[in-house]
């Protein structure tokens, strides 16, 4: 996969309804894509790398893919260093996403 293949999901990671972490979604190609066209937003139970199940994830707005925490779980099972912001918006994510 090259990183022009990374789903959105992906690279920007997801926001809940409840909580203020950034989490990664284990999500098929065609649940990727779903989300993707109906503008980031994702209406079917879906679990998280962490674990966690929710029912509603979405794509956060810019300022919570800038400033939100990753989910330290979501980051351990991705293989991505904790921190803050989209996996896209932290340098050390970009080198291991290929971005």
């Amino acid at each position: 996969m090259t990183n022009t293949d990374l789903p959105i999901a992906d690279y920007d990671w997801v926001h809940l309804v409840k909580g203020n972490l950034l989490h990664h979604p284990k999500l098929t190609p065609e649940q990727h894509q779903e989300c993707e066209e109906s503008g980031g937003i994702y209406n079917e139970p879906v679990t998280l790398d962490c674990g966690i199940e929710v029912t509603t994830i979405m794509i956060p707005g810019m300022f919570t893919r800038m400033g939100a925490q990753r989910c330290p779980a979501c980051c351990a099972a991705t293989g991505l260093p904790p921190g803050k912001g989209s996996p896209k918006n932290d340098d050390e994510c970009r080198k291991v996403l290929g971005l």
